[in-house]
């Protein structure tokens, strides 16, 4: 997730405008969410206009989903493959051998986890390619990559016998940490709050959040809904899935609200 403040009028060609419901013409969203609907369409929700636009439809399995800085361009999971295409949908590009995805800091390096494991960066155009920079060793491999704001550390998921661990490195390869415990846990989807002193990440369909160090571990959506994929936005709240809706509460996990319910279930929200 990288710093999501900024003004309509630049992306008025991607489509950007305020659609269905929300404040009216007069609103001028300074702050998107994105997210999937039905796994096939990525969409843009705008603040404060609370207003929803389609970006693109896909035919199933649309995950992962990360917008570039600039808001031009999108990484994303299509099925087992990974993709990067404007905000559009438009001259979609498979990334052939990668699986997981996101962006450095400015948007102009990508950090990739390969199909045999490996953290490489390149650049936009699939150029550049760099050496390994983080082998992973575990069983089960490595998955669903998130690049801090600043671009200094990577998060992710270690997978083994036993679980999937949150595991941290810095963006050369360094300083390998893991965050939670090598147990039956399933962490999943780890993100980083914009100062980097804190991720969230679901596990067990209940959402968490932990201190950079590894301290602090704390539920903070813990009820009998599904509660997935949690990502923080500018103002700190967390956005997270609840039962195929769209939810905010604080980094504490105090004034939950649901944010977006529609007809679909609605899944993986994040920011730019």
């Amino acid at each position: 997730m990288k710093a999501s403040l900024f003004v309509l009028g630049g992306l008025v060609a991607s489509g950007m405008i305020a659609g269905c419901g929300g404040g009216g013409s007069g609103s001028v969203d300074t702050d998107f969410l994105y997210y999937v609907s039905n796994l096939k369409t990525l969409n843009s929700y705008g603040f404060p206009s609370l207003s929803s636009s389609l970006l693109f439809t896909g035919v199933g399995d649309l995950s992962e989903v990360r917008v570039s800085p600039d808001g031009t361009k999108v990484l994303y999971r299509f099925g087992v493959q990974l993709r990067i295409a404007n905000i559009d949908g438009t001259g979609a590009t498979i990334i052939t051998g990668y699986k997981s995805a996101d962006w450095n800091a400015d948007g102009s390096k990508i950090f990739a986890i390969t199909t045999d494991q490996r953290i490489r960066t390149m650049n936009p155009d699939l150029t550049g390619v760099s050496g390994d920079i983080y082998v992973g060793n575990s069983g089960g491999g490595i998955w669903q990559l998130d690049a801090s704001d600043d671009g200094t550390k990577l998060a992710f998921i270690s997978y083994y016998s036993t679980g999937g661990r949150v595991t941290t490195i810095n963006a050369d390869g360094t300083g390998e940490q893991f965050l939670t415990a090598n147990t039956t846990e399933e962490a999943k989807a780890p993100r980083w709050s914009q100062d980097g002193s804190k991720l969230v990440f679901d596990d067990d369909a209940d959402v968490f959040v932990v201190n950079a160090d590894g301290t602090g571990r704390t539920t903070i959506a813990g009820t009998a809904a599904v509660e997935v994929n949690p990502v923080f936005r500018t103002d700190g709240t967390v956005t997270y899935v609840s039962d195929g809706d769209l939810w905010s509460m604080t980094a504490t996990g105090a004034s939950k609200t649901e944010i977006l319910d529609e007809a679909t279930p609605l899944s993986w929200p994040t920011i730019r």
